[in-house]
């Protein structure tokens, strides 16, 4: 494609336009943004032609191209990567999952005058985004430049504010606010700074979904600010698995001493996020509740039932689950690799069938290893 473009009298920036209208697909855009042969000598000019002439682009298709420039490990296309993005991104519908792709600390400091500019523009999910490519990065900032780190400290701090006044008024059920509200507590965690902290301890007086208040406790803990017992209690209730994990990697368990924890509320947690799985019930799981559990092979195993709105699961009435196996002994969120779910309703024999649902699994994970 780009050896017979560039061969024509079309300029660089007039390939790109032509990739980005004709390529609606993610995977075909990769290939021709990897064969598009750019010219750099004629670059000032590409520079000048995409500033003027943006606007006139596929707009739902620009999202992709710059995913595939940002994949690119060519620094020419990578600074096409930041260009395009801050001229679109206040245009563009959306972005794709940027921060989930691989990054390394030179390319990063490359980017991070572009990551702090959108971040500090864009007060939506593509703000959010540049948000997620920072922290999981470079949660503390150690890389950026002086000036990269206080504008995205600034930006922080006024969406905190934002997002305060908000939700005194309209309270934190609106899925926007609390995915931009959960991404930006967890910015705040490892940076220390003052002000923020200031904002984050304001916001603690506030009721907050769930979501949101399991990363403000990441942040409150991380900074010694005080926790209430309630708190910790509350999160237990909404998801135990993801608070004891949270906390294992923080180093701050300790704030569980006082807590009701349970390696009972645990395996639900555990439950409850399998079948809410796509692959499984997803957002048709209507009850889940703990049968028994049971000892095998020296690990805990929890038995649960459940029941789907789905069309074909509906008629089934209540099905078999399995959590575990944990540790007999302590408290943990570690498991065995053996929650899973069957679509067959559970009957009286329901442990027997736990044992078949747990030697499935074992025979899958010694199958995969012996693949390897």
């Amino acid at each position: 494609m780009s050896s017979q473009e560039n061969s024509s009298n079309k300029s660089d920036y007039q390939i790109l336009k032509d990739i980005i209208l004709n390529n609606d697909k993610q995977a075909s855009m990769d290939e021709a943004i990897e064969n598009w042969q750019i010219d750099d000598d004629n670059f000032d000019s590409f520079f000048d032609e995409l500033s003027e002439g943006y606007n006139e682009l596929c707009m739902e298709h620009v999202p992709m191209a710059i995913e595939s420039l940002y994949k690119s490990d060519e620094k020419i296309k990578t600074m096409i990567f930041r260009m395009l993005l801050e001229f679109t991104c206040e245009d563009i519908p959306y972005v794709t999952n940027l921060e989930n792709l691989q990054m390394f600390d030179a390319k990063l400091e490359y980017i991070y005058s572009t990551l702090a500019k959108v971040f500090s523009w864009c007060f939506n999910g593509i703000g959010d985004c540049m948000g997620l490519i920072i922290l999981n990065n470079d949660p503390e900032l150690n890389l950026a430049q002086p000036k990269e780190k206080q504008i995205i400290i600034d930006s922080i701090r006024e969406r905190l504010e934002a997002i305060y006044e908000y939700v005194s008024e309209h309270g934190c059920d609106r899925d926007d606010v609390i995915s931009t509200l959960s991404i930006t507590l967890d910015m705040t965690a490892r940076l220390g700074n003052d002000d923020i902290l200031a904002w984050v301890k304001k916001i603690a007086e506030l009721p907050l979904d769930p979501e949101c208040e399991l990363f403000l406790i990441k942040a409150m803990a991380l900074n010694n600010m005080p926790i209430l017992p309630q708190s910790i209690d509350r999160l237990i209730e909404f998801d135990a698995s993801r608070l004891i994990r949270m906390l294992n990697l923080i180093d701050r368990t300790d704030l569980l001493n006082k807590s009701h924890i349970t390696q009972e509320k645990i395996a639900y947690a555990e439950m409850q996020n399998w079948l809410r799985h796509p692959s499984e019930c997803g957002d048709t799981l209507d009850k889940l509740e703990l049968v028994d559990s049971m000892i095998y092979n020296e690990y805990l195993y929890y038995i649960f039932k459940y029941t789907s709105t789905a069309p074909k699961l509906i008629e089934r009435g209540f099905m078999i689950g399995v959590a575990g196996g944990y540790d007999k002994d302590k408290i943990s969120d570690n498991e065995t690799g053996h929650t899973f779910s069957d679509f067959s309703p559970i009957g009286n024999d329901y442990k027997e069938q736990a044992l078949g649902i747990i030697q499935i699994i074992s025979d899958y994970w010694k199958n995969a290893a012996e693949q390897k």
